[in-house]
């Protein structure tokens, strides 16, 4: 509890230095950006003064989550669908929004601070979570900063995006599936795919991978999650009157990295994107490679996130914050993996044929 407690004071204080820094609000997390006018004439609006706080050129999603936050029943949707490039891919992401729409009971600026009080609050959850399943798997208390230190979570915080609340119910998906939580599997995986959808994909990983328990639970765990998106992406259809028109994967392996090498990366010389995205298919590489030789349950929630991300869109992944959040979550899973202590036997599901595994070190005595 310590260390969850700590990471999220540190977070705090980086946030109230960025915040002091820029005139004392938060609306410098959000990210408007120059590039988009009629988004910032309309934050100039709601905030009600002209000086509003604009750092990038390029505008990023925060934006769009601080109106769904706004409104976040979808009851006057005339700003999502005047202002977004696609209100219903925008609005499916509801978790984070939610919590922290209550804040908008304190005024507009309250509002902008909920959506920073809200990914710390998921920092704190987040980290606790990741120690206790540090634990489980036998891992020194240390392994729990594997949530606060992944550059997903920065990145979630200093961008007011929905990444961090998403990694928190993930984790927590795992944990409760090793305890046999099974109410509480359900209620992590609802959180970390109405998050982000994509998570889905990990959540899959989690059931397919909990071999031994009960099957009729493990259904259940994709199934609930996958419901509740569903009948939430209906309803936006429903209040919406554009569609989802934002490309997010390709139809043939690594199309979309040359997409981006081509359009971006050499085009532009934006070569810091590309080293961080060869980062990011190094660690790819490093889960799947770690996966056919362990897998454990970490690791069947890492595999399907790496296994998407050769078919990333160009756009995504020619931006190093957004190829950072394609992967992000599976660096925890990894690095808890790796923590792992030796003594703990791998689930060997599908075995592979032809391999007989070594017997288990005693280390007891």
């Amino acid at each position: 509890m310590r260390l969850a407690i700590g990471a999220a004071l540190a977070y705090l204080a980086i946030s109230l230095v960025i915040a002091m820094a820029q005139g004392g609000n938060a609306e410098w997390f959000v990210k408007l950006g120059k590039n988009d006018p009629a988004m910032v004439q309309r934050a100039r609006e709601i905030l009600g003064h002209e000086d509003v706080n604009v750092p990038f050129v390029d505008h990023h999603d925060g934006q769009y989550y601080w109106l769904v936050a706004r409104d976040p029943l979808l009851l006057n949707p005339g700003d999502m669908d005047r202002y977004f490039d696609s209100a219903t891919y925008r609005t499916q992401r509801i978790f984070y929004p939610l919590t922290a729409a209550p804040f908008r009971l304190g005024g507009e600026q309250a509002l902008l601070w909920g959506l920073v009080l809200s990914n710390l609050i998921a920092v704190g959850i987040g980290t606790y979570l990741t120690s206790r399943l540090a634990s489980e798997l036998r891992a020194p208390p240390r392994a729990g900063l594997a949530f606060a230190a992944n550059p997903l979570v920065l990145v979630g915080v200093m961008l007011d995006l929905p990444d961090v609340w998403a990694l928190a119910g993930l984790v927590g998906a795992v944990l409760a599936v090793r305890r046999g939580r099974w109410g509480w599997a359900l209620v992590a995986g609802t959180v970390t795919v109405m998050s982000r959808e994509v998570m889905l994909a990990a959540v899959l990983g989690v059931a397919v991978g909990a071999v031994g328990r009960p099957v009729w639970a493990r259904v259940r765990l994709v199934a609930v999650p996958t419901v509740a998106a569903g009948a939430w992406f209906l309803y936006t259809h429903a209040r919406m009157t554009t569609g989802v028109n934002v490309a997010t994967f390709v139809a043939i392996p690594f199309s979309g990295w040359l997409d981006a090498y081509l359009n971006s990366w050499s085009a532009y010389d934006r070569w810091p994107d590309f080293v961080v995205a060869l980062v990011v298919l190094l660690v790819t590489i490093a889960v799947i490679v770690r996966f056919f030789r362990r897998r454990t349950l970490e690791l069947w929630a890492a595999a399907p996130l790496a296994a998407l991300l050769p078919f990333t869109h160009g756009q995504v992944i020619s931006n190093s914050t957004n190829s950072t959040r394609t992967l992000g979550a599976s660096i925890t899973l990894l690095v808890l993996d790796m923590y792992a202590n030796r003594r703990e036997v791998p689930v060997r599901w599908p075995r592979i044929p032809g391999r007989t595994p070594k017997p288990a070190l005693d280390r007891s005595g």
